[in-house]
């Protein structure tokens, strides 16, 4: 992935902004608030947004690994870990686009 290729938070902002002919102070509150929302929501189960996929969380548990470095047998922690899930809707759009290409 090239750095043209990237969209920050700012060029998210920015476009927001300019859609929703909003000053970038208030669409980086618009921001902000909606990526909160999901961070905490997530922790109480999946978020679902339809057209657009759902975010959610696993679980790894703990387990057996090795260091490569030293071939040392390790344990590594259980963690939880966050999942997107595009929609049905987004993958055909994002198919199309790529197919325009």
């Amino acid at each position: 992935m090239d750095k043209k290729s990237v969209i920050r938070k700012l060029d998210f902002i920015n476009d927001i902004a300019e859609k929703m002919n909003l000053p970038k102070n208030k669409a980086k509150e618009v921001v902000d608030s909606l990526f909160t929302g999901i961070i905490q929501s997530v922790n109480r189960g999946p978020v679902r947004i339809p057209g657009f996929g759902v975010f959610r969380t696993a679980h790894r548990s703990a387990r057996k690994g090795r260091n490569p470095r030293t071939g040392e047998i390790i344990d590594i922690d259980s963690t939880t870990y966050p999942i997107f899930v595009s929609d049905n809707k987004l993958s055909v759009l994002l198919e199309r686009k790529k197919n325009k290409i």
